[in-house]
């Protein structure tokens, strides 16, 4: 109660009692509106200097305005929900983890930042080319089949294959050795013989 009601009421007390309007009393306490109270809406606590804003948001007092159950840098561009951007940081997709210079790519991938575009479920190194899925490629390796292990300067060649660097082509499931002549399936030749039949 504010001093000067309360200096009212103690002059009434002591100049005896309540006033009477029509034989009832009338309570001076009626006068104590609040009459320094800003209109305000239902269950909202308002500060004097705020901005407008949404619901259910954190805003800082030079925010932009943004969507809903965001939260958001002060000087950060407009994004879309559920994403965590760096301040710098290109639009993007979501659900993704992006460094700040890197290009955009899709989703699901591990990319380093000088990296060409690649598909999916990858693991490819800086300066390579591109290549398919569920491969261990060298840097410097050119394009081969799924399901190899290859030498960074070996020839292409078939699946399911362990080939030494100098060899030649040769079919599946042999092993040869590094100056051997091509020769069929399941044979185990020397490095200086010829050919035989299987």
């Amino acid at each position: 109660m504010m001093l000067w009601l309360q200096l009212a009421l103690l002059s009434l007390l002591l100049c005896g009692g309540y006033p009477h309007v029509e034989g009832r009393l009338v309570s001076s306490t009626t006068a104590a509106a609040t009459i320094v109270e800003k209109p305000k809406g239902d269950d909202v606590t308002v500060a004097t200097t705020e901005k407008p804003k949404g619901d259910d948001e954190t805003v800082a007092a030079t925010e932009k305005p943004k969507g809903d159950d965001e939260t958001v840098a002060a000087t950060e561009k407009p994004k879309g929900d559920d994403e965590t951007v760096a301040a710098t940081e290109k639009p993007k997709g979501h659900d993704e983890t992006v460094a700040a210079t890197e290009k955009p790519k899709g989703h699901d991938e591990t990319v380093a930042a000088t990296e060409k575009p690649k598909g999916h479920d990858e693991t490819v190194a800086a300066t390579e080319k591109p290549k398919g899925h569920d491969e261990t490629v060298a840097a410097t390796e050119k394009p081969k089949g799924d399901d190899e292990t290859v030498a960074a300067t070996e020839k292409p060649k078939g699946d399911d294959e362990t080939v030494a660097v100098t060899e030649k082509p040769k079919g599946d499931d042999e092993t040869v050795a590094v100056t051997e002549k091509p020769q069929g399936d399941d044979e185990t030749v020397a490095a200086t013989e010829k050919p035989k039949k299987p």
